[in-house]
């Protein structure tokens, strides 16, 4: 459990200097194959994690358009938001195209290599034949993990529902507690609401944790329920509680996780042997 804590926290600070948080998950899928968990059954937890993310904050859309849905109609908000939805449509169903017809991913990653061979010469060609079996026998494992989550696995999956709720539910009190800390008591389910179509705009942006798009994005959706007055700061600690304690704390855990590995006692070795020669 404590390994377990120790991967999710690291990988919240890749997450947050990464473009849309993209290294986290591989950060993840890594830590885990370094545990002796083979990386198709590793990529199934973590996209298995991510797709409980997705089915809570897109089960919640329907009540955030409800609170805001007068006041946010606006051209620019909807193409965001619409490219934002395609985006994880696209994703979700891939992931459920490989787990429905994990012959026809294999099939269309050979047709793949196949393309790219020529490129790279034929001295490649046993590398590439050993890299594709090894992509097959990946995603046989990840085919595999993701029928024991709805057969034994049952038990584990609904657990897993339960603490997404938990999380989510947490992480929206943040914003809760931060206007009560201002003397701005909100209404709980519209800052709930917020949230939401926060979470759905942030999936986009290129930039490392959303920075940017994040903070503007809080701004205009914030305006709506915050008093003026106190905008600026609301959003600064909102963003100071979810992001930056987030690179703070997962940074700190990364350095432990680097030092238990003994990679910088590995590349103190070296220098010192490079330097006596």
């Amino acid at each position: 459990m404590l390994k377990v804590t120790e991967i999710v926290i690291s990988s919240t600070f890749v997450a947050g200097i990464t473009p849309s948080s993209a290294g986290g998950e591989f950060l993840r899928v890594h830590s885990l194959n370094r545990n002796r968990i083979p990386t198709g059954r590793a990529t199934a937890i973590v996209v298995g994690e991510r797709l409980l993310d997705a089915i809570f904050i897109f089960s919640s859309l329907p009540f955030a358009f409800y609170i805001f849905g007068d006041v946010l109609s606006d051209y620019k908000f909807d193409a965001v938001f619409l490219t934002a939805n395609l985006l994880v449509f696209v994703i979700f169903v891939l992931v459920i195209y490989g787990v429905w017809k994990p012959q026809k991913m294999k099939h269309i990653t050979r047709r793949i290599s196949g393309k790219l061979a020529p490129f790279f010469g034929k001295k490649t060609d046993t590398a590439i034949s050993h890299l594709m079996e090894q992509i097959d026998r990946e995603i046989d494992h990840f085919h595999d993990s993701v029928r024991i989550f709805f057969s034994e696995g049952k038990k584990g999956l609904l657990w897993g529902i339960f603490y997404t709720f938990i999380f989510w539910t947490l992480e929206f009190t943040l914003l809760v507690l931060v206007l009560m800390g201002l003397s701005n008591t909100p209404s709980i389910l519209t800052a709930f609401a917020a949230q939401v179509l926060l979470a759905i705009i942030m999936i986009i942006p290129a930039t490392p944790g959303a920075s940017g798009v994040a903070e503007l994005g809080a701004a205009s959706i914030f305006s709506v329920f915050v008093d003026s007055s106190v905008l600026g700061i609301t959003v600064l600690a909102w963003r100071a509680l979810t992001y930056h304690m987030n690179l703070f704390i997962g940074g700190i855990i990364s350095l432990k996780m680097i030092k238990d590995a003994d990679l910088i006692s590995k590349i103190n070795g070296d220098c010192l042997t490079r330097n006596s020669e």
